[in-house]
């Protein structure tokens, strides 16, 4: 539908186009995410065929799947700045446009080019592609240099589409990917070729080298508290303070999931899911991987043997009376049984 869009001569927003006036009425901007549009055509537009059409909303109209932005004080101009295929679609539906995350790494001269994956994942992943620049360097090192261009990408998108550091895996300087003609990257054939390396890019879930953790109940708590706090940035003051509350969204809850399963030994159970969902604070969260663990069932923090001694003891408080006697000079508390209710 190249005839439908121009530019006037001189004008200085060069990267907007602009629908002819006497097409408008054929066509429209469809929203299909946080401030991007898809272009659509509808039947009556002249340039388009009936054997065009490719989807019926509107009936015989053509879907472009090719994604806009509109200029943020000029009307009816829009900056082209991706196809709909380019978008990742993580396991809770939730679409990702990454040409911003990617096109911010690449202004590092140390990365070639930076590639966002995810499709039918949990959380996003980033693949840095070194340049020659950085060959010597350690996956460290280039991360750390990257991080202050990913920051402020990662500021201006979705929660749900922020990158953390433990989803960048750096590939060498020698490694070639499927691109274009203009040294585009290819998106499908890209995360073919790399399958295997995305893979293990989510495989951390599970540590594959040193002793993981087996701790206690306490341990576990306090171990659970840093992890929310100071490797998820999740402010919880205490650990009965609810997860929702304090801002937890699906990346982060992803996130520390990934952490716990890294670190801790959780016998040969793997984490659900839902799992910081589900529990919703860290005492609790502590409790569900101490069972996993022990397979020792906790109810309120406690294992079915401290639950026993409680009863034990509520009992007694219950069925018994506490006196103080006089004995010569001395006190002695003496239990004498009593009917319940008396």
């Amino acid at each position: 539908m190249g005839d439908s869009i121009y530019r006037e001569p001189g004008d200085d927003s060069w990267v907007y186009i602009r629908p002819y006036a006497n097409l408008r009425p054929h066509m429209f901007f469809k929203k299909v995410g946080d401030g991007v549009y898809e272009a659509i055509y509808l039947k009556s537009h002249p340039a388009l065929m009936p054997s065009t059409s490719n989807l019926d909303d509107p009936p015989g109209s053509f879907h472009s799947k090719d994604l806009y932005i509109p200029h943020p004080t000029i009307e009816n101009a829009w900056k082209y700045v991706a196809r709909d295929d380019d978008r990742i679609t993580l396991l809770s539906g939730e679409k990702i446009l990454p040409v911003g995350m990617e096109g911010a790494v690449r202004e590092s001269p140390l990365v070639r080019d930076g590639l966002m994956v995810g499709n039918d994942r949990l959380m996003p992943g980033l693949l840095l592609f070194r340049s020659t620049a950085a060959a010597d360097l350690s996956d460290e090192e280039v991360v750390n240099a990257v991080w202050p261009l990913i920051e402020p990408a990662n500021e201006v998108m979705d929660e749900y589409a922020r990158i953390t550091r433990d989803m960048i895996a750096v590939l060498a300087a020698d490694v070639e990917y499927p691109a274009t003609d203009k040294n585009n990257i290819i998106r499908a054939a890209s995360y073919r070729k790399f399958e295997n390396i995305i893979e293990k890019l989510y495989e951390k879930d599970v540590k594959t080298n040193g002793v993981l953790k087996k701790l206690n109940l306490k341990e576990l708590e306090e171990y659970v508290f840093q992890v929310v706090r100071d490797q998820a940035g999740i402010e919880v003051p205490d650990y009965e303070t609810d997860f929702f509350t304090a801002g937890v969204d699906s990346l982060r809850a992803a996130q520390v999931r990934r952490l716990l399963q890294q670190e801790l030994d959780l016998g040969v159970l793997s984490l659900p899911t839902n799992a910081i969902y589900d529990t919703g604070n860290v005492a609790k969260l502590a409790a569900t991987l101490y069972s996993m663990r022990t397979g020792e069932q906790l109810l309120n923090g406690h294992s079915e043997g401290e639950r026993e001694i409680q009863k034990m003891e509520k009992l007694i408080l219950e069925f018994s009376d506490f006196t103080a006697q006089k004995q010569e000079g001395s006190v002695v508390v003496s239990l004498s049984a009593r009917p319940h209710g008396v």
